[in-house]
């Protein structure tokens, strides 16, 4: 919107001359489907990962080894990957559209 406005101005400094505008589209970057298939990877082992992490941790919270707060951490960190995955899939979905 700035720069309709910034054109305009322009434009209304020269009211003897005839200006022809024209806007191209903005292309979107579009992501190969290798990189977002090594991407998903890497998240779902990542997820493997703090998955193993989370069930030692849960382990260690029944002998009272770790805290609370410690395996809450463990399983927002699970949650997070989770959602990072999900976010890639919809991503992926809607670039398709």
């Amino acid at each position: 919107m700035k720069n309709d406005c910034t054109v305009d101005k322009f434009i209304s400094c020269f009211k003897d001359i005839t200006f022809n505008i024209v806007c191209k589209p903005i292309k979107k970057i579009k992501v190969s489907d290798t990189t977002l298939s090594a991407s998903e990877k890497d998240l779902k082992k990542m997820l493997a990962k703090a998955k193993r992490e989370l069930s030692k941790a849960r382990k260690s919270n029944k002998h009272n080894k770790l805290s609370n707060e410690d395996l809450l951490r463990f399983e927002s960190r699970v949650n997070e990957i989770k959602d990072e995955i999900q976010k890639l899939n919809d991503d992926t979905d809607n670039s398709d559209i």
